[in-house]
Formats: C-alpha cells, sequence, structure tokens
C-alpha cells in the first residue's frame, strides 16, 4: 500500500519534470529556477531522503538539508535525484517499526525537539508534505503560463471526495 502511495506521488512529480523538460532552455531555467520550483523539489527531496536514511539508521532528521544543492540550480541533477530516490522507494523495506524523529521546533533559538514515531507514519508524512509542495510548484509554474493536470498536489482525499461526487452524479 505504502508503495503504491509513494509512487503516485512520484508519478504527479515525474508529470512536472515532464512538463519542464518540454520547454526550450530558456523558458525551463526560468520556470525551474526563477520562480522557486527548483527549492521546493529539494526540500522534498530533503524529507524523503530523511525517511529512507531512517531505513538503515533507525533516525528520521528533519534537519539534515541539503540547501544550496546543485539540484536547486540544474534541471537535470535534480530530475536524477528523483528518480533515484522512486527507485529507492521501490525496493524499500517499508514494514513498520519505531523511529526517533528530530526536527528543529523555533525560528529565534536552536530548539530540536526528538520524538519517537514509526516508519509509517512518517512515511504518511512525506506523502502528504511532498503533495503540498507540488500544489505550490502547480501554482508557482501556473504563473508562468505552464498548466498542470488538476490531480497535482491534490491530497488522497481530496480526490476521493471528487470521484464520490461523480458517482453521485451519474
Amino acid at each position: 500500500m505504502l508503495h503504491n502511495a509513494i509512487n503516485s506521488l512520484h508519478d504527479q512529480t515525474s508529470v512536472v519534470f515532464d512538463q519542464l523538460n518540454a520547454l526550450d532552455t530558456n523558458h525551463q531555467l526560468a520556470a525551474f529556477t526563477g520562480s522557486g520550483v527548483s527549492r521546493h523539489l529539494r526540500h522534498m527531496h530533503d524529507h524523503e531522503r530523511a525517511v529512507q536514511d531512517s531505513l538503515s539508521s533507525g533516525v528520521v532528521n528533519y534537519n539534515k538539508r541539503h540547501r544550496s544543492d546543485p539540484g536547486e540550480q540544474d534541471f537535470q541533477i535534480a530530475l536524477t535525484t528523483s528518480q533515484q530516490l522512486r527507485q529507492a522507494w521501490l525496493s524499500a523495506d517499508l514494514s513498520d517499526r519505531p523511529v526517533e524523529v528530530r526536527s528543529e521546533i523555533s525560528v529565534t533559538d536552536h530548539q530540536t525537539l526528538v520524538l519517537q514515531s514509526t516508519l509509517w507514519r512518517e512515511v504518511m508524512y512525506v506523502i502528504h508534505h511532498n503533495i503540498h509542495h507540488l500544489a505550490y510548484i502547480k501554482l508557482l509554474l501556473e504563473q508562468k503560463g505552464i498548466r498542470l493536470p488538476d490531480t497535482i498536489g491534490q491530497a488522497p482525499a481530496t480526490a476521493s471526495y471528487f470521484r464520490a461526487l461523480e458517482v453521485a452524479n451519474v
């Protein structure tokens, strides 16, 4: 079930990359870096890496970020990173287990909260977190005249709601 959900998330991300890849180089650069899309993608990748790292360490460290990552300026690096993360999920052992979560909680001083969670809960969080950022990406690209399908950045519960409306209206 989680593998399918992660795969669906990456399907949405692939649509974003496909749309950007179809642009000429100048438009691609403006849409990818000039709009902030690349920073959202890097942030999404950071969260995925944090959970993937926990598969061997037992620790999800959301403080570990790759700010100023080359993928923020280079479309191909970001695309390759996304593809690598997707591949890693395909072979990941997602059996539920306890994990320790570390995350800073204050913007005024250094305060890291350490708490107990489970792998499934953190995978679910990453899925919803990344869908949320895909919604931002969709808005940013629309400002550049790039239209994405309605389902990009749509929460699973919202998709279920719309499916139920369609059935009711049949």
